[in-house]
């Protein structure tokens, strides 16, 4: 009985223990010649370029800094993205509210096997969110450790 009692234990720690095999690439493609590609999480204030995460991405927001973007992307177009295992994996093109300001053309697409894509190429576009109370148009994935590639210009 003991030893049933030691391999449950050791069982249960090996699964508590367990890292996430959660990975999601973020790739930034900066086509225009000018200006910076940068993505931030809404919880933090240290704006990056492409990484690969080890975790859940949640709120995340991408634009092209030419200068006159804040930390977030406010005053210009972003993509607005959550890439989860565990949740939902999606994004959209966001020129509402703080991201108003069509800046650039603007694209993304979801990593293989996920098809969907949007893009935007003019402030009145049709694949992006105009109304901040809209709900769409966005784009989903729901493979496990999707990965989301944004290209400006």
């Amino acid at each position: 009985m003991l030893s049933f009692a030691v391999a449950v234990l050791a069982l249960a720690s090996a699964v508590i223990a367990a890292p996430t095999d959660e990975t999601h690439a973020i790739i930034l493609n900066n086509n225009c010649g000018t200006g910076t590609a940068l993505w931030n999480q809404a919880s933090s204030d240290s704006p990056q370029s492409s990484t690969t995460a080890h975790a859940a991405v949640t709120g995340g927001e991408a634009w092209l800094n030419d200068g006159n973007c804040g930390i977030h992307g406010e005053n210009c177009a972003a993509v607005e993205f959550t890439l989860d295992n565990g949740s939902v994996t999606i994004a959209d093109i966001s020129l509402a509210g703080s991201h108003a300001n069509y800046t650039h053309p603007i694209s993304f697409k979801f990593s293989q096997p996920c098809t969907q894509t949007l893009s935007c190429s003019s402030a009145d576009c049709k694949d992006a969110i105009h109304d901040p109370t809209a709900n769409g148009p966005y784009a989903t994935c729901d493979q496990a450790n999707a990965g989301i590639e944004i290209t400006f210009c």
